[in-house]
């Protein structure tokens, strides 16, 4: 019998987005699950190329000053030039893959009854087959105990288990074998060049110490039952085995964001043998048993149950073939959510990298956008459901990875704005580069210049605050963060023509207007600008409120927030992008971003803001419900945000379209920017390619649907769509430190359970229905059906 808890397929993976994903926030492995090879694709979340350089240009400020200039006497054709000349420096480095090791057997029959699995519920891999009257089955996970990749062998016939080992990288390295190890060390380039750009030498390894790239050591183990184990060369052979165990220890030299790798880096190879040393003294059961014991508690802290028409004896890639575009198989959309709770816990733990566009699995020396930190969005989106899925500790690499950056961040501030605080634009890596990329091409303004991130970033900060209200946190790491960002944009604000505060030059992440017959990027302001700052600035003002620190900067920006540019409405009655009406070149272009007071935003809504609301549903439909996977996401949250489940699971629907694989020895590099939206056979989003915050980005989606909450309100099922109308949810988590569990019939609540350990006092909701409660702390409140 199979589950929505598992993905399982009867036949090996082909390619690598039909391979299945494990982790354990710092390892990752793509595990293809094959017969005669099995192939296991390894990464490790620090490998990076390059170093920490500083990438501030040399005196930007007037520059940035003139380009203001022009933008605020609305020549955007000069300031975008002026921007593309002069403000825009190096790209970030590249995320990478540390190898694979490959296991090679010598049957020679066709094998039987094969099946593959991934069980969410154990983060474990499994797989069987029978070839030559012999049974085998293989079952793996990554341990975050052991910090270490296991996988057992086993035949049912005394005797059956042959195979060699091998390991390799697609770096510079060398691999030996030393008695039952195979030892693999290598460099990762000083250079990687983005996949995008057509260089003549795009890698690069520097000789000079100071420019030389991180190291990197991974140790395979093999142990056997019975049998005999011999290294040849860069190989392990086993021979008459009744049982292996296979162990995979990695380490890189990586110290720190602001710390040259190769000169001042870690040890890596002792650390890695030190990783192994442990690993062997735990058996494969006592470390199977201890890492169930740490993830499954994590996983099941959640869970959603729909009863409806759900298919899961169909194999996981024929099941999402027949899927659309009917969407019967209700049980799919309980997957994706389940899968996607899975992929978080898997990919971004305390200690660990945030998840970058591909999680933490990557299998290409010069990956798609050199998997890097995307902070337009992507980042961002892999967050949205780690608080409101009851997973806000896997929340705590982003936070680090926003300290860090307010280090860089400053520096890039000073140098380019002449302002306090910190900054950062659209693309970020391990090394918290903050400055604006683009190398001074043409064109690039409309992704390169985006000197918001740092804002948007700093909404998960002060949510994480609002679910868990931890004060320590919001004055420890929130507040002076979050303050870091509103002075800085104090600083750079002007007025405009009107004697509204903006920041000029401004663009609309990736969205270009025509005029004159070119396309162009750079305006006065934008929707999303002025959204990101008001934001800020209310962050800012409550957590000195909260926090019993309000001074003269807060103050100021209380003074200031009047007088920052509101949206505006065009006359077609919908949310302009830019600070004027300009002719869009692409209505239905992928980002969203004027929509941010929406979602992720919370300025806009039916009872505050009744007329932007009314806009911001017509820009929505504009914008259609088409796109790549991850904007597919972000509509549905927007829709659902707008109380329309009906049309946030047609987008659902859309995202859940079978995409065919592309990448036969690594993702897919197969680009597709406008209608090519869906998922993979292993169910990764596709944009295609591969990028994992399309999956992420839809679990706050589907939460939504069951429960909105906000400082003051609990809203139960405010977005449900029929498809969903029978089941329950449990361990929801509500801002204020609330969980709830919800049943439902036919669309209509059955009864709920708050649960809180702090008294409060809040406005429960449902359908028309509002009432003032009183939630104690350490007792349940039950409502059944109606709240009143």
């Amino acid at each position: 019998m199979h589950g929505n808890r598992e993905l399982w397929y009867d036949r090996p993976a082909e390619y690598w987005e039909e391979a299945l994903p494990l982790g354990n926030g710092r390892l990752g492995a793509m595990l293809d699950s094959g017969i005669g090879e099995e192939c296991i694709f390894l990464n490790e979340d620090t490998l990076w190329s390059g170093y920490p350089k500083d990438t501030n240009l040399s005196d930007p400020y007037p520059h940035y000053v003139r380009a203001r200039q022009l933008a605020l006497e609305k020549k955007y054709k000069e300031a975008q030039r002026e921007v593309e000349d002069h403000l825009l420096g190096e790209f970030t480095d590249s995320y990478l893959p540390v190898g694979s090791v490959r296991l090679q057997f010598p049957f020679r029959e066709e094998a039987a009854e094969y099946t593959r699995r991934l069980l969410l519920s154990k983060a474990q891999v499994e797989s069987s087959f029978v070839c030559a009257g012999t049974g085998y089955r293989k079952e793996a996970f990554i341990s975050v105990p052991e910090q270490a990749f296991y996988m057992k062998l086993t035949a049912d016939r005394q005797g059956k288990l042959n195979f060699c080992l091998h390991a390799e990288s697609r770096l510079k390295s060398r691999c030996t074998a030393e008695g039952k190890q195979l030892i693999l060390t290598g460099i990762a380039p000083s250079y990687d060049a983005p996949s995008y750009l057509e260089e003549e030498t795009p890698i690069i390894y520097e000789e000079k110490e100071d420019r030389r790239g991180m190291r990197f050591c991974m140790i395979v183990s093999a142990e056997i039952r019975a049998g005999r184990i011999s290294a040849e060369d860069e190989t392990l052979r086993i021979q008459d085995a009744d049982e292996a165990v296979i162990r995979i220890c990695i380490r890189t030299s990586f110290n720190g964001y602001d710390r040259q790798p190769y000169v001042d880096g870690l040890e890596e190879t002792g650390l890695c043998r030190a990783d192994m040393a442990h690993a062997l003294s735990v058996d494969y059961e006592e470390a199977r048993a201890r890492h169930r014991q740490e993830y499954c508690p994590l996983f099941k802290s959640m869970e959603l149950s729909l009863e409806a028409e759900s298919f899961p004896e169909l194999p996981t890639d024929r099941r999402i073939l027949a899927f659309y575009p009917e969407g019967r198989d209700v049980g799919l959309y309980e997957l994706f959510f389940h899968y996607g709770r899975y992929l978080l816990i898997s990919c971004s733990r305390p200690g660990t990298q945030p998840a970058n566009l591909q999680g933490i699995w990557n299998a290409q020396v010069r990956p798609p956008w050199s998997s890097n930190y995307t902070v337009n969005i992507n980042t961002q989106m892999n967050y949205w459901g780690a608080e409101i899925c009851g997973l806000g500790a896997m929340h705590e690499p982003l936070f680090e990875l926003i300290r860090e950056l307010s280090v860089t961040g400053a520096r890039t501030a000073r140098n380019y704005y002449n302002a306090g605080g910190f900054v950062s634009h659209h693309n970020v890596d391990i090394w918290r580069l903050s400055t604006p990329v683009g190398r001074k091409g043409r064109g690039a303004a409309v992704y390169a210049f985006w000197p918001m991130s740092a804002g948007w970033l700093c909404r998960h900060l002060y949510e994480h605050y609002e679910y868990s209200l931890d004060k320590a946190f919001l004055e420890e790491t929130a507040y002076p963060l979050i303050r870091g960002a509103a002075v800085f944009y104090r600083d750079v604000l002007v007025k405009d023509e009107e004697g509204y505060l903006i920041f000029a030059p401004s663009t609309s992440p990736e969205n270009v207007y025509q005029q004159d017959g070119l396309h162009w990027a750079v305006t006065a302001s934008t929707a999303m600008t002025m959204s990101i700052i008001r934001e800020v600035f209310e962050e800012c003002i409550r957590a000195a409120v909260i926090l019993g620190k309000e001074d003269a900067l807060t103050e100021e920006l209380t003074d200031k927030l009047p007088h920052l540019k509101p949206l505006q409405i065009g006359r077609d009655g919908r949310i302009l992008e830019w600070n004027e009406e300009l002719d869009e070149v692409e209505i239905q272009h992928r980002h969203i971003s004027h929509m941010y007071a929406l979602y992720p935003g919370d300025q806009i809504d039916r009872a505050r803001t009744p007329e932007l609301e009314k806009a911001v549903r017509r820009s929505l439909e504009g914008r259609g419900d088409i796109g790549t996977g991850w904007s597919l996401s972000w509509k549905v949250n927007a829709w659902v945000r707008l109380r329309d489940g009906e049309h946030a699971i047609r987008l659902l629907k859309e995202q859940l379209r079978y995409v065919l694989p592309d990448g036969k020895e690594g993702n897919s590099d197969f680009f597709n920017y406008h209608d090519g939206g869906g998922v993979y056979p292993n169910l990764f989003d596709a944009h295609p390619p591969f990028q994992i915050d399309g999956n992420l980005g839809s679990l706050s989606g589907i939460a939504e649907m069951f429960l909105f909450s906000s400082p003051e309100e609990i809203c139960l099922l405010p977005a449900l769509p029929g498809a969903f109308g029978t089941g329950c949810v449990r361990g929801i988590h509500a801002r204020g430190r609330v969980t709830a569990d919800l049943e439902f019939r036919d669309g209509e609540l059955v009864r709920a359970v708050l649960l809180t350990d702090t008294d409060q006092e809040r406005t429960l909701i449902y359908g028309n229905q509002r009432e003032k409660i009183h939630l104690e702390a350490g007792v349940p409140y039950e409502v059944k059906g109606r709240i009143s």
